[in-house]
């Protein structure tokens, strides 16, 4: 190939490998979802998930840290109504 042809042929590879990973990566997302799920809970949502997976608080100079269990239900409910997720317990 000459110098002039490489720009056309490096474009078209480009283009053929974010199609290739968008599409894996929506497919192997997508089965995840419906197999394993991949959201957490609407309690851990809204509390956030700073203290289940790390232990600690995120910025607690700026919030007051709040563990899952201390999330109202009327705030569970209004979440899960607007996610469209059936309530788990």
């Amino acid at each position: 190939m000459h110098r002039h042809q490489l720009g056309p042929a490096q474009c078209i590879d480009v283009a053929v490998c974010v199609t290739w990973n968008l599409v894996v990566a929506g497919l192997v997302f997508w089965i995840v979802g419906k197999v394993v799920g991949n959201r957490v809970s609407p309690a851990v949502e809204i509390a956030g998930l700073d203290i289940p997976e790390m232990g600690a608080p995120a910025y607690p100079e700026y919030i007051t840290p709040l563990a899952p269990d201390q999330v109202p239900a009327e705030q569970i409910a209004m979440a899960t109504a607007r996610m469209r997720v059936p309530a788990t317990a």
